[in-house]
């Protein structure tokens, strides 16, 4: 798995809302491809501290960058004070070699404060299990966080979620979502902007079918385990439980518990420029004012 620094923003923007702590358990050992001074500065535009008390580590991405953080050192400073990791195969060198489709050991059940999904479950076939392992091996308010390719991904792993996957799932299971967010961003997604949006029930139904066009898009979920969370209720998809609700007795949408933010990269609202009169006298034309954003909910862009 690999997390460059617009996903390393995702999470510096989860840290400085919801602050991380104890053990945190990687789903696939993530590489990093960037270091230390890229690490500083992109703190720095989200006024999070990091947490210095661990010396940094470098490995060698030989084809990105020759120094880039190691997964261990990027987590530390994010908060945790432990940091392990868990993958299918041996070669990965993580902290246990599990295939996620079976059940896992009892060791590792409610063992975590924050499990990070930084794009393995699309690649293992046994979702169900998948979601009775984070379920077991998360503690009682400890969070799962995953960030998932979505739409413009083909066989880039068995399954293209949709963000109404992890809404309904874990709204039915009665875990407390913190944060469900879709990202848009082109096949360059390290160079040219990430667009980041709160998604809300619906909020994407004129663009189903189509709609995206050559963007790709990527999933961002926070939820926290409660002490009433299960793992093992089976959800209707939201879209048809709101209309039969509709019909019968009134509709209810599952909640998403955002803290109010007003992040200071947020773009300021545009004014269109006012024309000056050597313009009107020569009959310039007027600037033609760019499309509105099909999709609702803007928040950030990295």
């Amino acid at each position: 798995m690999g997390l460059a620094r617009k996903g390393a923003r995702l999470l510096l923007e989860e840290a400085r809302q919801r602050p991380f702590y104890g053990r945190l358990l990687q789903m696939g050992r993530q590489n990093l491809y960037f270091g230390q001074s890229d690490m500083d500065q992109l703190a720095s535009l989200h006024a999070f501290k990091l947490h210095r008390d661990v010396p940094s580590q470098n490995i060698h991405q030989p084809l990105v960058a020759p120094e880039c953080l190691d997964d261990a050192t990027f987590f530390s400073q994010l908060g945790f004070s432990e940091v392990e990791s868990i993958d299918y195969s041996s070669d990965e060198n993580a902290t246990y070699a599990h295939d996620l489709n079976k059940p896992v050991p009892d060791i590792l059940k409610q063992r975590y404060d924050v499990i990070y999904d930084g794009g393995t479950m699309e690649h293992i076939f046994d979702v169900r299990s998948v979601l009775h392992n984070i379920f077991d091996m998360l503690r009682v308010g400890g969070r799962i966080i995953h960030s998932h390719p979505s739409s413009n991904h083909v066989d880039h792993g068995f399954y293209m979620f949709s963000p109404t996957f992890f809404l309904d799932y874990y709204a039915t299971n009665e875990f407390l979502i913190h944060e469900l967010q879709i990202i848009t961003y082109s096949k360059a997604h390290d160079t040219e902007p990430w667009s980041i949006y709160d998604y809300e029930p619906d909020c994407l139904s004129h663009l189903e079918a189509g709609g995206f066009g050559s963007k790709m898009l990527g999933i961002q979920v926070a939820a926290e385990k409660t002490p009433h969370s299960t793992w093992d209720r089976i959800p209707q998809q939201g879209r048809y439980v709101r209309s039969w609700k509709d019909h019968h007795h009134g509709a209810s949408q599952p909640v998403i518990a955002r803290k109010t933010k007003k992040p200071p990269w947020l773009p300021q609202a545009t004014v269109p420029p006012r024309r000056n009169l050597i313009d009107v006298l020569l009959r310039r034309p007027a600037p033609t004012p760019a499309p509105p954003d099909p999709i609702p909910n803007k928040v950030a862009e990295y």
